[in-house]
């Protein structure tokens, strides 16, 4: 299943390459768990919008992503994905 999505990803890029223009304005809007502090007036994480220079920092953060649930997880020691871990080994 894994390398299926992944070159559904190579595809859905190549796609994207193909109609939009070199100079397109490629934008991330992310609300980043180190920065949950930063609130939107509703109380709701605040996201951030960061430019096209981060796409080869998120593609390294999915070269790694064999690393997730185990001992060396950079985000794994986090409260929410403690959480999640936690769910998820009850069975449900």
């Amino acid at each position: 299943m894994k390398w299926r999505a992944i070159n559904q990803h190579r595809f859905y890029r190549k796609d994207c390459r193909d109609w939009l223009a070199k100079d397109a304005a490629i934008s991330y809007h992310l609300a980043p768990p180190m920065l949950a502090w930063l609130k939107a007036r509703d109380g709701s994480p605040r996201k951030i919008r960061f430019g096209r220079w981060l796409t080869p920092y998120l593609r390294g953060l999915a070269r790694l992503s064999w690393l997730r649930d185990s001992w060396a997880d950079p985000f794994g020691y986090a409260t929410d994905r403690r959480a999640e871990r936690a769910y998820r080994d009850t069975g449900h």
